[in-house]
């Protein structure tokens, strides 16, 4: 966070950041704006040589993340993916 805070910081990106992990002590040029409801999201890839996505070790890690991903979305905790 303090590196992303910096770079912000100097105006050369804009970041979203925790509100309490960064000190305005520390970036006192740092301006912080906060966002009301926020549509955030998270995209995860699997990257794998082919090889390696047919080992049993690998499909049952792969199986695991589906199965997460699904309880999320019928709990209402997450938007359906995009296809």
């Amino acid at each position: 966070m303090i590196v992303a805070a910096s770079v912000v910081e100097r105006g050369a990106c804009v970041s979203l950041m925790p509100r309490y992990t960064v000190s305005r002590q520390y970036f006192p040029q740092l301006v912080l704006v906060p966002l009301r409801a926020p549509k955030l999201g998270r995209h995860i890839d699997i990257l794998a040589r082919p090889e390696a996505m047919e080992r049993t070790a690998v499909q049952n890690v792969v199986r695991a993340l589906h199965g997460v991903m699904a309880e999320l979305i019928d709990a209402g905790a997450l938007p359906a993916p995009i296809r």
